[in-house]
């Protein structure tokens, strides 16, 4: 039997293929086998015979078409997950290669390739080939972008501010953001810096995002308090003199303020329009506001009285108004309107000054009642004992900011005489020279001490007997005078 009994094909180039021949015979054996046939067209087809040495030929063989791809695939790569507007992306980007052909069709392409490193500017490439081994062009994604890395705000601590009117206070404040990628990042807080807080706690919340969509946030807290106490306005100390025995009706204003609550309503006590007793009362005026601040103030109203009896010894005496004559042993209150309260006893004045508050009881010192007896050498002229009261008990020394003057008429017998001031000193019971000085036929001391003061002339004896002879008569006159005049002005 003679056939060709086998077919071959070879692939030489991506665009040929050649067909080989087998055959075979019985006895006689093979003439000659077909040549290989080199077919270059997609869809050629080819069939061969043979004969033996005998002369017997072959049937054909059998038919062999081919199918040729000269045309290499298309490929493209897609990136997933996409970008987002501002190209860039927040998780890792996995790039994925497709191909097409219209031939022999894809054998493969490169495996997906996933871009896990943060940075800018990063790419992938693939290729696919198709089942003729044609090898695709590259495909490519480039300018991936990845930031995984959220940025970090930086928020003030808890801020606390005083209030600076009824809507609160403006407060400012500073944040700042850092991101690993992205430099030009802002934050937006709300409420904003610069705001208008209002009194109490309110939560600022910051937050922002960078260009990968990466976000941060924080909050603080902003306290507008009201600390502050209200501003309180009394009037300054008032005086004034009493309308009768129980003092004088007395009116004044007061008024308070606050930086939130405006004009508040002040509490003063004792009130306005009330009968402030006489002598010295401290006032004291409160107001609050809203948040319970609370303040105060005080001022003084003093109440003077000047005796009645005194009054009119004045005007009938025609004494200037601050002199007051007194007749001796009994108290006298010091004036309060007036610095000074002059109060005049025979040949004596005395001036007390910055002595509001107090009383006084001026009377005669008689040579014959005197404590001790006078220094050898020496003549009694007049003598007073001064005693000062403050709510009807005996003060022992002068307040330091007040002070007490003696003025003692020289009689003008004596006038050129060797005179002194003698005080009687307790401890040491001794009589003791005060530095007196004349003044305008006076002898003017200021005392430092309360006690018994006694004017002495130490020349000699016989000149001071006539001298104390016309004191005693002016003492007595006036002592009877003004007994008179205080009958008659009906005290």
């Amino acid at each position: 039997m003679l056939r060709v009994i086998s077919l071959q094909c070879k692939l030489t180039k991506p665009s040929h293929v050649t067909v080989h021949f087998t055959c075979t015979a019985g006895t006689s054996g093979i003439v000659s086998c077909p040549a290989d046939q080199l077919l270059t067209a997609s869809g050629s087809s080819t069939a061969q015979t043979t004969s033996d040495i005998a002369g017997n030929v072959s049937a054909a063989s059998n038919i062999v078409t081919v199918q040729i791809d000269k045309i290499a695939p298309s490929a493209s790569a897609i990136a997933t997950p996409a970008a987002n507007a501002k190209g860039w992306n927040n998780a890792n980007v996995t790039v994925s290669f497709s191909g097409t052909d219209a031939g022999s069709g894809i054998a493969s392409c490169t495996a997906p390739v996933t871009l896990s490193t943060e940075g800018s500017g990063q790419s992938a490439s693939g290729t696919c080939t198709d089942n003729a081994g044609n090898i695709s062009n590259t495909a490519s994604v480039n300018n991936i972008n990845i930031d995984k890395t959220q940025p970090v705000i930086v928020v003030p601590a808890n801020i606390t501010n005083e209030a600076t009117g009824a809507s609160g206070a403006t407060v400012n404040y500073t944040t700042t953001v850092s991101d690993n990628l992205d430099g030009g990042i802002t934050v937006s807080c709300s409420p904003a810096s610069g705001s208008t807080f209002a009194i109490g706690t309110t939560t600022v919340t910051c937050s922002t995002t960078d260009s990968a969509d990466n976000t941060d946030s924080g909050s603080f807290t902003v306290t507008v308090e009201d600390t502050t106490s209200p501003i309180i306005t009394v009037p300054a100390n008032i005086t004034k003199e009493a309308t009768g025995s129980t003092g004088a009706l007395v009116t004044f204003t007061a008024s308070a303020s606050d930086i939130v609550d405006g004009a508040l309503t002040t509490t003063c006590s004792p009130a306005s329009g009330l009968t402030f007793a006489i002598g010295t009362t401290t006032v004291t005026c409160s107001a609050s506001d809203s948040a319970g601040n609370t303040s105060s103030s005080t001022f003084n109203i003093q109440i003077t009285d000047v005796e009645k009896n005194n009054k009119s010894l004045i005007t009938l005496f025609g004494f200037a108004p601050l002199l007051i004559p007194v007749t001796g042993g009994q108290p006298t209150d010091l004036t309060c309107f007036n610095q000074y309260t002059t109060l005049g006893m025979a040949d004596f004045k005395v001036v007390f000054s910055n002595l509001c508050g107090y009383s006084t009881i001026l009377a005669n010192a008689l040579e014959d009642s005197l404590f001790g007896a006078l220094p050898k050498n020496v003549n009694f002229v007049s003598g007073l004992d001064i005693v000062l009261l403050h709510n009807n008990a005996p003060v022992h020394t002068i307040p330091v900011d007040g002070s007490i003057t003696i003025s003692i008429d020289i009689p003008s017998g004596m006038k050129g005489e060797t005179l002194a001031i003698l005080f009687w000193d307790t401890a040491a019971g001794a009589w003791v020279e005060k530095n007196a000085t004349i003044e305008s036929g006076k002898m003017v001391l200021t005392i430092d001490t309360l006690g018994t003061f006694v004017l002495v002339d130490k020349s000699t004896p016989s000149a001071m007997n006539g001298a104390l002879d016309i004191a005693d008569i002016l003492n007595g006159f006036y002592l009877a005078m003004t007994d008179f005049f205080k009958q008659f002005a009906g005290n």
